[in-house]
This record gives structure tokens, sequence and C-alpha cells, in this order.
């Protein structure tokens, strides 16, 4: 099953009843900025995979939606067994093993992702979850703004950035105590007794 993705284009009219003068080229950058910048501090992207891999390759590159970027590697698995940073050394998307199997492998990853910096598409269900603590981000980013070569910025509003500002900030700190709690959560094996 394909992930359905939202478009943050779409979000904008959410933040410029804000900054009424505001171009909206410059709304979607601030929006892109923190996207990529939430999904990097938080950790809440997270993919997961499986594939195949031939008999003693030690390449292998990672398989990721389009315009992710990886943040971390969670976990990587080989026929069942954990790897560690020591079974491995990782280049962007490709990760090189230092020894692999004489036989057709199962490789099972965990990502941790973020959009790119210029992305436009960010997956439908963190939006749900995540799209007003953005929102926030970015209406912190934008108030924040000050006069400079542009001249007077007409939304600009310290005041209300540091309101929204604090807003992300509480966002931000919850979704990276769920992330956290959810790995932990699913690291723990349950025990028959």
């Amino acid at each position: 099953m394909s992930e359905t993705y939202s478009n943050l284009e779409d979000w904008i009219n959410r933040i410029m009843p804000e900054v009424l003068s505001c171009p909206k080229e410059k709304a979607l950058d601030a929006l892109q900025a923190v996207a990529s910048e939430f999904f990097k501090e938080s950790r809440v992207w997270s993919y997961s995979d499986a594939e195949t891999v031939p008999a003693q390759a030690t390449e292998f590159e990672f398989t990721l939606p389009a315009s992710a970027e990886i943040v971390d590697v969670a976990s990587v698995r080989l026929n069942g067994a954990r790897c560690t940073t020591a079974d491995y050394r990782q280049e962007y998307h490709t990760i090189y093993f230092h020894n692999m199997p004489n036989q057709e492998s199962t490789i099972v990853y965990e990502l941790i992702l973020r959009p790119g910096r210029y992305c436009t598409e960010v997956p439908e269900r963190l939006m749900e979850e995540y799209g007003d603590t953005i929102i926030y981000g970015a209406l912190a980013k934008l108030k924040a703004m000050s006069s400079g070569q542009e001249g007077s910025i007409k939304w600009s509003d310290p005041e209300t950035a540091k309101y929204y500002y604090e807003l992300y900030q509480q966002g931000l700190n919850d979704a990276k105590t769920r992330a956290y709690m959810q790995r932990a959560y699913s690291m723990v094996k349950p025990v028959r007794w």
C-alpha cells in the first residue's frame, strides 16, 4: 500500500490570513524550511522496508520515498539478526557491509526521514498529526522577519512571533517525546508468564 502525500502549497491558506501582505512564495519557503527542520528534530517520520540482496553483495542502496532525505538509520537487520554500525558504514543513501553471507539475504531496515529543504510533499498522515505545529513554526519565522533591504515588512510582529515560536516548540517537544516512546515501546518484547 503506497502512502498518500499532502502538498505543502495546500497549507498556505492556513498561513496567509496572519501575514496578508506576504508573498505566497515566501510563505511556502518558510513552510518548507520549518517542515524539513521539524522532521529532522522530531524524528517522527519513520520509514521501514525489506528487500532481498544477492549473495556477497556488500553495497546496499536504500529505497526512499521521493524527495525524502535520511536523518538517521534507526535499525538494520540482515536475515533477522540486528546489525550495528560495526557491521556496516553508511554514506548518504547507501550502506556498505563489512561481511556478507554467501547466500541471498533479506535486509530489513528502518530509517528516520525528513523532506528535502525545497520539497512540497509530506506524508498526509504526518501533516494531519503535526501540521498545526509546522504552521506555528512557519508563522513564527515569517512574523520574526525584520526590515532590511526590502524595506518595511508589513506582516512582521515580534511579539506574535514569540507566541507562535512557543507553540511550535511545545509541539516539537511533544513530537520528540512521542517518537521516542514509540521506538522504546517497539523494542520491548512481551514475555509469556
